[in-house]
């Protein structure tokens, strides 16, 4: 009689866990979380390739629009030293034309 013992009878106490099928589970077991832990790791690996890529695009978008914004900027202050110019010019002319005009009439009552 075993006495309760849930032993095979080919079981001895000290050899209980090392059944060539008790051995195949463990072996089993143990290859399924080698996988788990190398999926672990490639799911990782991934996942740092893919954040550094953003990080990566994110750095080239922020670049390339501190490069726009200091494009748009210089054609904002060139666009507006010409219409000063232009306003300049502009009175200018409405003077010449003021001269010019009163000139004539000079000549005209003078004639």
């Amino acid at each position: 009689s075993n006495f309760g013992n849930s032993l095979s009878p080919g079981d001895t106490y000290g050899d209980r866990g090392t059944s060539p099928s008790r051995m195949r589970i463990n072996q089993l077991g143990q290859r399924l979380q080698n996988l788990q832990v190398g999926l672990d790791s490639e799911k990782n690996v991934k996942s740092e390739f893919f954040e550094t890529k953003i990080r990566q695009i994110d750095d080239k978008i922020t670049k390339n629009h501190q490069i726009s914004e200091e494009k748009f900027k210089l054609l904002k202050d060139q666009i507006g030293k010409l219409q000063e110019g232009m306003a300049t010019e502009i009175i200018a002319r409405e003077i010449l034309d003021e001269r010019k005009t009163k000139e004539i009439k000079l000549v005209e009552n003078n004639i």
